[in-house]
């Protein structure tokens, strides 16, 4: 039996369907989701989730969220959530540069950086097939 997953951002749902597999990057490190997986709840980190599907690989940025796992369901809730295909690279790119190195004590430069960089890094896979 597949899982059924739900990406979910604050302002839209981003992905409902199976997958075979998703993988989350959690603040105590990778976790790897499969059917019948026990029970959790983490806080996510900015970073790629990965979902596996019969169809192919989807791969979205995450910022601030959490996800829940009750057996065979999956419940990614984000502050903000896109798949590889909606990012517009030359954005992000252009908010990196503007952002530059922010200072340590700059937290929300700090983020919109993080954000940039998770951006770029989930379209580039999209330019690769999903292999860096």
């Amino acid at each position: 039996m597949p899982l059924t997953v739900r990406l979910v951002a604050t302002d839209r749902e981003v992905f409902k369907g199976e997958a075979n597999l998703v993988v989350v990057q959690t603040l105590e490190g990778q976790v790897g989701i499969m059917p019948q997986h026990s029970p959790m709840m983490a806080q996510l980190a900015d970073a790629e989730v990965l979902i596996k599907t019969d169809a192919g690989d989807l791969h979205a940025a995450v910022h601030s969220g959490f996800a829940t796992v009750d057996r065979d369901n999956v419940i990614i809730l984000a502050e903000t959530a896109e798949l590889a295909d909606e990012i517009v690279v030359e954005a992000a790119e252009r908010i990196k540069a503007e952002i530059g190195t922010p200072a340590d004590d700059d937290h929300a430069s700090q983020a919109k950086l993080k954000r940039a960089e998770t951006r770029l890094a989930v379209a580039a896979k999209r330019q690769t097939g999903g292999k860096i």
